[in-house]
């Protein structure tokens, strides 16, 4: 099976993802239970995003060189 990013490539590029992105974990609201969402999320985009009741809020303080990953 062809790989999307050679094998070499795809370390490097994660720990630049890692570090540059506002990662966050978002707290979700189930009725009466609030727990928090079993992954990281980064928004980046000059719009909001929304889904299942969370709203990311445009996020324009990213580097805009990693448009290259």
């Amino acid at each position: 099976m062809p790989s999307f990013i050679a094998p070499d490539e795809c370390e490097p590029i994660f720990g630049e993802l890692l570090n540059a992105l506002p990662w966050q974990q978002e707290t979700v609201v189930d009725g009466d239970e609030t727990y928090k969402q079993p992954r990281l999320t980064a928004w980046v985009g000059d719009l909001p995003y929304s889904y299942a009741g969370i709203t990311h809020p445009p996020n324009y303080e990213v580097d805009y060189s990693l448009l290259r990953v």
